[in-house]
């Protein structure tokens, strides 16, 4: 890909400012899709990470440092997101900090009124070397300690500890994480 495409897929550096009027903290050498479709001023992207198009970035959001936001992401943080440095959510996949209670004698759906609605929130939090494979989704109150993974097509709606690998609907543990190698390399990225 020539250097003239690649630039034209991402904001300019000058362009980045902008952003930033909107609120928005970005560290240095950041890259952020000109598709990616904004609706909140509340954002943070760390030092080295990248957003792709069709990202959808809604509500309080914190990304950390050499972090990639893959095609199609939509990042639903009204009640907070939180991404760890060195971390990847794979395309398709879905963090979303509120959602209908599906059970029990309630209606559903941003038209209803809240007094008939039975709605679960909760900020999602997904620590340092983690991946979250392809499709996956992230529902209110998801946790992923530092060096976890889950698998494609998963739906994680609990905790997934330090160095483990779940998958699945819902999501379970399958392995442990041999991976100790990241955690241990984190320290050495350049600031």
């Amino acid at each position: 890909m020539s250097k003239a495409t690649y630039v034209g897929l991402f904001f300019l550096p000058q362009e980045l400012e902008t952003l930033r009027t909107l609120g928005w903290k970005i560290g240095k050498d950041v890259k952020v899709s000109r598709f990616a479709r904004i609706n909140t001023g509340d954002v943070e992207i760390g030092d080295y990470s990248q957003v792709d198009a069709d990202v959808v970035l809604s509500g309080r959001i914190r990304i950390g440092r050499y972090c990639h936001i893959a095609m199609r992401v939509l990042l639903f943080g009204e009640h907070g997101i939180s991404i760890g440095d060195a971390t990847g959510i794979s395309a398709g996949s879905i963090l979303m900090t509120g959602t209908d209670d599906f059970r029990g004698n309630y209606l559903t759906g941003p038209s209803i009124p809240q007094e008939h609605r039975l709605v679960k929130t909760a900020e999602i939090l997904v620590g340092a070397a983690c991946a979250v494979g392809v499709q996956s989704t992230l529902l209110p109150g998801a946790r992923m300690e530092d060096n976890t993974a889950l698998g494609a097509h998963s739906v994680l709606k609990r905790t997934v500890p330090t160095g483990q690998l779940f998958g699945g609907v819902p999501a379970k543990f399958i392995s442990n994480r041999e991976c100790r190698a990241y955690i241990e390399r984190l320290p050495l990225l350049p600031e």
